[in-house]
């Protein structure tokens, strides 16, 4: 990261050992749970942490899909770390409780990638057979065919908590410079983490939308175009196209 200028100062490794290590605190003749307070706080961190990744991943297209994917591994990583020191509450719980998936299967995750699916990835993206990607359309060519905005959530405002994203600014901005490789395609890479994100029950839930969408595209928007061209046509023609 030298030629951008970026300089990363790193924490000693036994910045917070000690710390982490205290299990009781005596103060004005009094025990206090040190140990309980620290996991309290940590857990609730950790949770907002990944709330704001989902939420990152609310605000953008299907290609930020990778800049999700990076804010759990990182999470992941930190989550593991701090439990060699104390007990933190299971990763996978903490997940599932930011991704609004404890009592639903299909939880935030999932139901916006369904959702880019249907009103961003099927009706402007074209599969480009030189890279093997699929690519957005012209947004002129895309709006004359489509005509309707797509609807997300507001971005999360993190530039003054920098370490509910990936730690300090100079991270935050790294990281972002990774993710813009990606942007502007949807590609292998995408797919990888898309199926890693979503799961053996995510992918059947997704593949089976998409079949009913394209269906009902088929029955309603298709169908009734072929009538008129059928029509217009009259004669010999049309039979071309029973």
């Amino acid at each position: 990261m030298t030629t951008l200028s970026v300089n990363f100062n790193w924490p000693g490794p036994n910045r917070y050992e000690t710390l982490l290590k205290q299990r009781h605190l005596q103060l004005l003749g009094r025990t206090i749970d040190l140990e309980r307070l620290i996991v309290q706080r940590l857990n609730a961190y950790m949770l907002k942490s990944l709330e704001v990744a989902i939420a990152r991943f609310e605000a953008a297209d299907l290609t930020n899909i990778m800049d999700l994917d990076l804010l759990l591994r990182v999470n992941r990583l930190t989550h593991k770390l701090l439990n060699k020191y104390i007990k933190l509450d299971s990763f996978d719980a903490l997940l599932a409780e930011a991704n609004q998936s404890v009592s639903d299967p299909y939880g935030r995750i999932t139901l916006h990638i369904y959702s880019e699916m249907v009103s961003d990835f099927l009706p402007r993206y074209c599969f480009n057979s030189s890279t093997q990607r699929f690519i957005r359309m012209p947004d002129g060519k895309a709006s004359e065919l489509i005509g309707q905005k797509i609807s997300r959530e507001r971005f999360p405002f993190t530039n003054n908590l920098p370490y509910l994203v990936y730690g300090t600014k100079p991270l935050n901005y790294a990281f972002s410079s990774i993710q813009k490789l990606y942007s502007g395609f949807i590609g292998a890479p995408h797919f990888r983490i898309l199926c890693r994100v979503l799961g053996y029950s995510g992918i059947a839930l997704i593949i089976e939308e998409l079949l009913n969408f394209i269906h009902n595209k088929i029955q309603i928007s298709i169908t009734a175009s072929v009538h008129s061209i059928r029509q217009a046509m009259g004669g010999k023609d049309a039979k071309m196209l029973n």
